[in-house]
């Protein structure tokens, strides 16, 4: 007469199997510095992009500031507060999504190296190229982010 069912030797082989793939895979699963880094690189792809937009469109010098725990879009800015100024890059540019400075915070456990990107009217850039841990940022003289 033969049963229908699992074999103790069966039913142990495959809690086995079970627990080796959680040792192994469950850990690469869980490590998110891979996709911390690729989602912060697209963030400051933004930024660069966004502020190459912006002074194309306002015809103002706008600058990219990274550092190693944050990043910001700033504007010209005159004595008066006044935007496409001659003063220093001291006035947060506006983040058209979300509202507020177009600011941002590096993730915790990324290493980013430190840049600073100036836009002109035109949309030409001083270019230079940063790291997002294993990634690397290009802008180049023409504006273009890649």
């Amino acid at each position: 007469m033969r049963s229908r069912g699992f074999t103790l030797i069966e039913l142990v082989t495959v809690i086995l199997l079970l627990g080796a793939v959680s040792v192994f895979a469950l850990p690469r699963l869980m490590d998110r510095t891979g996709l911390d880094a690729a989602a912060f690189e697209q963030e400051l792809k933004a930024a660069f992009r966004h502020a190459r937009a912006l002074a194309s469109a306002s015809g103002c010098e706008v600058q990219v500031r990274v550092t190693a725990g944050e990043y910001g879009v700033f504007l010209r800015a005159d004595a008066a507060g006044q935007s496409c100024g001659s003063g220093g890059f001291t006035q947060a540019a506006r983040q058209p999504v979300r509202g507020g400075a177009y600011q941002g915070t590096v993730p915790s456990g990324l290493t980013v190296g430190a840049l600073t990107v100036t836009f002109d009217g035109l949309g030409r850039s001083s270019g230079g190229s940063i790291s997002v841990g294993p990634r690397t940022i290009t802008i180049s003289s023409a504006g273009y982010v890649g």
